[in-house]
Protein backbone atom coordinates (compact mmCIF):
# COMPACT_ATOMS: atom_id res chain seq x y z
CA UNK A 1 0.00 0.00 0.00
CA UNK A 2 1.13 3.73 -1.18
CA UNK A 3 1.67 6.67 1.06
CA UNK A 4 -1.19 8.43 -0.60
CA UNK A 5 -3.63 5.70 0.16
CA UNK A 6 -2.73 5.36 4.10
CA UNK A 7 -2.77 9.21 4.14
CA UNK A 8 -6.38 8.78 2.41
CA UNK A 9 -7.64 6.22 4.81
CA UNK A 10 -6.37 7.93 7.93
CA UNK A 11 -8.07 11.00 6.46
CA UNK A 12 -11.13 9.41 6.48
CA UNK A 13 -11.18 7.75 9.44
CA UNK A 14 -10.73 11.45 11.06
CA UNK A 15 -13.45 12.49 9.07
CA UNK A 16 -15.83 9.80 10.66
CA UNK A 17 -14.66 10.51 13.72
CA UNK A 18 -15.11 13.96 13.30
CA UNK A 19 -18.62 12.81 11.94
CA UNK A 20 -19.67 10.83 14.57
CA UNK A 21 -18.77 13.60 17.53
CA UNK A 22 -20.04 16.94 16.12
CA UNK A 23 -22.95 15.27 14.07
CA UNK A 24 -23.88 11.69 14.97
CA UNK A 25 -23.46 11.83 18.60
CA UNK A 26 -25.38 14.93 19.39
CA UNK A 27 -28.10 13.98 17.14
CA UNK A 28 -28.63 10.54 19.21
CA UNK A 29 -28.71 12.50 22.75
CA UNK A 30 -31.44 14.59 20.91
CA UNK A 31 -33.39 11.62 19.94
CA UNK A 32 -32.93 9.80 23.50
CA UNK A 33 -33.82 13.02 25.25
CA UNK A 34 -36.78 13.19 23.23
CA UNK A 35 -38.11 9.66 24.22
CA UNK A 36 -37.74 10.23 27.97
CA UNK A 37 -39.60 13.15 27.57
CA UNK A 38 -42.77 11.55 25.81
CA UNK A 39 -42.53 8.68 27.87
CA UNK A 40 -42.11 10.83 31.07
CA UNK A 41 -45.49 12.66 29.52
CA UNK A 42 -47.43 9.70 28.70
CA UNK A 43 -46.70 8.23 32.24
CA UNK A 44 -47.76 11.41 33.86
CA UNK A 45 -51.39 11.30 31.93
CA UNK A 46 -51.88 7.83 31.91
CA UNK A 47 -54.45 6.44 33.88
CA UNK A 48 -53.75 4.68 37.24
CA UNK A 49 -54.84 1.24 37.41
CA UNK A 50 -56.79 -0.21 40.47
CA UNK A 51 -54.56 -3.65 41.51
CA UNK A 52 -56.25 -6.44 40.69
CA UNK A 53 -57.63 -8.62 43.86
CA UNK A 54 -55.42 -11.38 42.91
CA UNK A 55 -52.57 -8.93 43.43
CA UNK A 56 -53.36 -8.00 46.50
CA UNK A 57 -52.23 -9.49 50.13
CA UNK A 58 -55.12 -8.45 52.88
CA UNK A 59 -55.81 -10.52 56.36
CA UNK A 60 -58.35 -13.14 56.73
CA UNK A 61 -61.61 -10.89 57.14
CA UNK A 62 -61.06 -8.64 54.44
CA UNK A 63 -60.21 -11.16 51.79
CA UNK A 64 -63.52 -12.84 52.55
CA UNK A 65 -64.97 -9.25 52.37
CA UNK A 66 -64.38 -8.70 48.91
CA UNK A 67 -66.09 -11.70 47.58
CA UNK A 68 -69.65 -10.88 45.84
CA UNK A 69 -70.90 -13.87 47.18
CA UNK A 70 -70.87 -16.79 49.31
CA UNK A 71 -71.86 -20.35 49.96
CA UNK A 72 -71.30 -21.75 53.37
CA UNK A 73 -70.17 -25.37 53.57
CA UNK A 74 -70.80 -27.30 56.34
CA UNK A 75 -70.15 -30.96 57.10
CA UNK A 76 -69.45 -33.03 60.33
CA UNK A 77 -65.63 -32.55 59.37
CA UNK A 78 -65.26 -29.32 57.31
CA UNK A 79 -66.50 -25.96 57.64
CA UNK A 80 -66.07 -22.27 55.57
CA UNK A 81 -67.74 -21.51 52.38
CA UNK A 82 -67.26 -21.29 48.43
CA UNK A 83 -66.56 -17.94 46.84
CA UNK A 84 -69.04 -17.16 44.12
CA UNK A 85 -65.92 -15.44 41.85
CA UNK A 86 -64.37 -18.21 39.85
CA UNK A 87 -66.51 -20.74 42.43
CA UNK A 88 -63.19 -21.22 44.34
CA UNK A 89 -63.22 -23.37 47.12
CA UNK A 90 -60.98 -20.92 49.42
CA UNK A 91 -62.07 -21.03 52.86
CA UNK A 92 -62.37 -23.97 54.38
CA UNK A 93 -61.33 -25.02 57.73
CA UNK A 94 -61.00 -28.79 59.72
CA UNK A 95 -63.36 -28.92 62.40
CA UNK A 96 -61.44 -32.10 64.13
CA UNK A 97 -57.99 -31.23 63.48
CA UNK A 98 -55.93 -28.28 65.66
CA UNK A 99 -52.88 -26.19 64.72
CA UNK A 100 -51.35 -27.63 68.40
CA UNK A 101 -51.96 -29.75 70.87
CA UNK A 102 -52.84 -26.82 73.20
CA UNK A 103 -56.58 -27.10 74.34
CA UNK A 104 -57.35 -23.69 73.08
CA UNK A 105 -55.58 -24.41 70.03
CA UNK A 106 -57.19 -23.20 66.67
CA UNK A 107 -58.52 -25.81 64.21
CA UNK A 108 -56.48 -25.96 60.92
CA UNK A 109 -56.98 -23.81 58.31
CA UNK A 110 -57.12 -25.73 54.44
CA UNK A 111 -57.91 -22.67 51.97
CA UNK A 112 -57.18 -19.35 52.16
CA UNK A 113 -58.68 -17.10 49.26
CA UNK A 114 -56.74 -15.57 46.25
CA UNK A 115 -56.30 -12.00 47.43
CA UNK A 116 -54.19 -12.79 50.54
CA UNK A 117 -50.20 -13.20 51.06
CA UNK A 118 -50.67 -16.98 51.70
CA UNK A 119 -53.29 -17.85 49.54
CA UNK A 120 -54.51 -21.56 48.76
CA UNK A 121 -57.48 -22.72 46.84
CA UNK A 122 -59.08 -25.17 44.61
CA UNK A 123 -60.90 -23.95 41.30
CA UNK A 124 -62.46 -25.45 38.57
CA UNK A 125 -63.74 -24.21 35.08
CA UNK A 126 -63.48 -24.08 31.65
CA UNK A 127 -61.09 -22.79 29.23
CA UNK A 128 -62.47 -21.61 25.80
CA UNK A 129 -60.62 -20.44 23.07
CA UNK A 130 -58.13 -17.59 24.94
CA UNK A 131 -60.24 -17.69 27.86
CA UNK A 132 -60.71 -18.91 31.10
CA UNK A 133 -63.89 -18.72 33.42
CA UNK A 134 -61.90 -18.21 36.94
CA UNK A 135 -62.73 -14.57 38.02
CA UNK A 136 -66.45 -15.30 36.48
CA UNK A 137 -69.18 -14.39 39.10
CA UNK A 138 -71.30 -16.96 39.19
CA UNK A 139 -74.99 -17.70 41.44
CA UNK A 140 -76.37 -19.84 43.45
CA UNK A 141 -79.80 -20.16 45.03
CA UNK A 142 -80.35 -17.33 48.28
CA UNK A 143 -80.93 -20.04 50.78
CA UNK A 144 -77.54 -22.29 48.78
CA UNK A 145 -75.61 -24.05 51.87
CA UNK A 146 -73.40 -27.12 50.99
CA UNK A 147 -73.58 -30.66 53.35
CA UNK A 148 -73.49 -33.55 52.29
CA UNK A 149 -77.32 -33.78 51.97
CA UNK A 150 -77.28 -30.64 49.84
CA UNK A 151 -75.48 -30.42 46.95
CA UNK A 152 -75.61 -26.96 45.64
CA UNK A 153 -76.16 -25.89 41.82
CA UNK A 154 -73.78 -22.62 40.21
CA UNK A 155 -74.83 -21.15 37.31
CA UNK A 156 -73.99 -18.42 35.01
CA UNK A 157 -74.63 -17.10 31.61
CA UNK A 158 -72.36 -15.81 29.23
CA UNK A 159 -72.48 -15.02 25.24
CA UNK A 160 -75.47 -17.25 24.74
CA UNK A 161 -73.23 -20.22 26.51
CA UNK A 162 -74.86 -21.18 30.04
CA UNK A 163 -72.55 -22.63 32.55
CA UNK A 164 -73.79 -25.00 35.43
CA UNK A 165 -71.71 -26.47 38.15
CA UNK A 166 -73.31 -28.80 40.55
CA UNK A 167 -70.73 -29.05 43.73
CA UNK A 168 -71.17 -31.82 46.03
CA UNK A 169 -69.46 -33.14 49.55
CA UNK A 170 -69.72 -36.53 51.39
CA UNK A 171 -69.27 -37.07 55.15
CA UNK A 172 -65.88 -37.08 54.90
CA UNK A 173 -63.60 -34.62 52.65
CA UNK A 174 -64.36 -35.79 49.27
CA UNK A 175 -66.06 -32.85 46.77
CA UNK A 176 -67.51 -33.95 43.75
CA UNK A 177 -68.08 -31.10 40.67
CA UNK A 178 -69.81 -31.82 37.99
CA UNK A 179 -70.02 -28.97 35.32
CA UNK A 180 -71.79 -28.70 32.30
CA UNK A 181 -71.74 -26.21 29.06
CA UNK A 182 -75.04 -25.66 26.73
CA UNK A 183 -74.03 -23.88 24.12
CA UNK A 184 -76.92 -21.23 22.50
CA UNK A 185 -74.68 -18.96 20.73
CA UNK A 186 -75.32 -20.47 17.55
CA UNK A 187 -71.08 -20.57 16.89
CA UNK A 188 -69.06 -23.39 17.10
CA UNK A 189 -66.95 -23.97 20.77
CA UNK A 190 -64.35 -25.95 22.27
CA UNK A 191 -64.55 -25.91 25.91
CA UNK A 192 -61.95 -27.64 27.69
CA UNK A 193 -62.40 -28.18 31.11
CA UNK A 194 -59.40 -28.12 34.10
CA UNK A 195 -59.10 -28.37 37.45
CA UNK A 196 -55.81 -27.10 39.56
CA UNK A 197 -54.97 -26.10 43.27
CA UNK A 198 -53.27 -22.46 43.86
CA UNK A 199 -50.55 -22.49 46.51
CA UNK A 200 -49.36 -18.43 46.34
CA UNK A 201 -46.41 -18.06 48.88
CA UNK A 202 -45.74 -19.63 52.06
CA UNK A 203 -47.83 -20.30 55.28
CA UNK A 204 -46.09 -18.26 57.74
CA UNK A 205 -46.65 -21.46 60.25
CA UNK A 206 -44.74 -23.65 57.84
CA UNK A 207 -42.70 -25.86 59.61
CA UNK A 208 -39.79 -27.83 58.73
CA UNK A 209 -40.62 -31.14 57.07
CA UNK A 210 -39.06 -33.97 55.27
CA UNK A 211 -41.55 -35.87 52.94
CA UNK A 212 -40.14 -39.25 51.43
CA UNK A 213 -41.94 -40.15 47.80
CA UNK A 214 -41.22 -43.57 46.62
CA UNK A 215 -42.67 -44.36 43.07
CA UNK A 216 -43.48 -42.89 39.51
CA UNK A 217 -44.74 -39.26 39.11
CA UNK A 218 -46.79 -38.70 36.82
Amino acid sequence: MDRNSIIAFVLCGILFLLWNQLYLAPEQERLRAEMAARDAEAAKNAPVEAPKLEDLELELDEALATSPGRVPVETPYLTGSINLKGARIDDLLMKEVKVTQEEDSDIVRLFRPANMADAHYIQTGWFTGTKTSENAVWTAAEDAKLTPETPVTLMRVENGVTYERVISVDDNYMFTVTQTATNNSGETLKFTPYGRAIQRGLPEDLRKMFILHEGPIA
